[in-house]
């Protein structure tokens, strides 16, 4: 014979001629399941918790197999151990077999379930980081959009203040030229009219002393030919 490979007519004789088949036959006739009441009740306990139980841990067992065997035709309990038959162990072993998957399916949704949340709060965290970044980001480039206006406008209003300022500036400039130039122009029309004024009485003063002079020689002449007059008067009373 090959390794791995049977021949299923030689294995069933071997099993007959061993007494294997009949002792399979007994033992399922028989209850071939012993196990201590304590042993019993830590197995299948996952199976007695809507069960109202007593405090022994022997009423409990028996609580469980009237449950699952009423006829009492498939256990029987002993004075430290449940004798089973392997029918009624396999609907034992079944039923448990289903709590404990449904118990595992229950833990391993409140694990998944805390995996999930955790995993979502660290998802919503990294969301929130993201949205501040980007609010700060969308805030810095805001503040930066209305500081450069801020400062284009502070830069218009100070060129035009300064160009008010300098409109006013030049404005007062020409007015105080305007003024000094009037100034100087009536300083120097009083200047001409001073040296009018000069001039004038100069002029006066002028024809006042030929006037005078004029008087003068009218006199002198006066006087001369008032004293020829007198030496001829005198000559003729001579």
């Amino acid at each position: 014979m090959m390794p791995d490979q049977f021949d299923q007519a030689v294995v069933l004789n071997q099993l007959r001629y061993s007494g294997m088949l009949e002792t399979v036959r007994i033992r399922k006739a028989g209850y071939a399941v012993r196990r201590p009441f304590q042993d019993f009740y830590k197995r299948y306990k996952v199976l007695m918790r809507n069960l109202p139980l007593p405090e022994d841990v022997r009423g409990k067992c028996t609580a469980l197999l009237q449950l699952y065997d009423a006829s009492n035709s498939e256990w029987q309990l002993g004075k430290t151990k449940v004798f089973l038959r392997e029918s009624l162990e396999q609907k034992l072993e079944k039923q448990r077999e289903e709590e404990v998957t449904r118990a595992a399916m229950l833990i391993r949704a409140h694990i998944l379930g805390y995996l999930a949340r955790k995993q979502y709060r660290k998802v919503l965290c990294g969301v929130v980081t993201i949205q501040k970044n980007y609010r700060a980001f969308l805030l810095r480039k805001r503040f930066l959009h209305l500081k450069k206006a801020a400062i284009v406008f502070q830069k218009q209003l100070r060129g035009q203040l300064a160009r008010r300022v300098y409109r006013q500036l030049l404005a007062e400039k020409r007015e105080l030229e305007e003024k000094r130039k009037r100034e100087e122009e009536a300083k120097k029309k009083q200047e001409e009219e001073e040296r009018e004024r000069e001039r004038m009485r100069r002029e006066a003063e002028l024809r006042a002393q030929q006037e005078e002079e004029a008087r003068k020689q009218r006199e002198l002449a006066a006087l001369q030919k008032s004293r020829k007059e007198a030496e001829l008067t005198r000559e003729l009373e001579k």
